[in-house]
């Protein structure tokens, strides 16, 4: 759960960066209503009980839309203004995509039952939180710096 609405506070933040107005206002009111519906459905998941709808899979496919968002308006963004921030936002886009992906090979591959079956405990989860640590290391030394508040850029003058 705090997964996805660590992803929804992320779109709340990249609301307040990269946009203004009621464009702004429709990001957060999604935000909001799709942490309050995932978490409602955890929740379901787990007293009725439906597996389903508690694995990391469902949170990864909610969160695609969110995360798709973010690549396309940091790229649309830097098309046309070539701001810094945006780059490097995407830098941090392109650096959590890869790290699914490792967790998605990883476990697609079956490597957690092979290394297990040798007596070395490493699974999925451990790829993933090993690359998600180089992943906030990168948003506080490249990324924190340059967040900015949306400012409406003046394009004549």
């Amino acid at each position: 759960m705090f997964l996805q609405v660590s992803m929804n506070a992320m779109l709340v933040a990249l609301a307040y960066s990269c946009t203004t107005g009621t464009f702004q206002m429709v990001l957060m009111g999604y935000a909001l209503m799709n942490s309050v519906v995932y978490v409602i459905l955890v929740f379901i998941g787990g007293i009725v009980p439906v597996k389903s709808l508690i694995t990391f899979e469902l949170c990864v496919w909610v969160s695609t839309p969110v995360f798709l968002f973010f690549c396309f308006l940091n790229a649309w963004r830097y098309y046309m203004f070539s701001f810094s921030m945006d780059l490097v936002l995407l830098g941090s886009w392109l650096i959590l995509f890869c790290t699914m992906m490792a967790y998605w090979l990883y476990n697609k591959q079956g490597i957690t039952k092979k290394l297990w079956a040798k007596g070395i405990w490493f699974s999925e989860n451990d790829v993933l939180h090993v690359l998600m640590i180089f992943w906030m290391i990168y948003i506080a030394t490249v990324v924190a710096d340059r967040i900015k508040d949306y400012t409406i850029p003046v394009l004549l003058e």
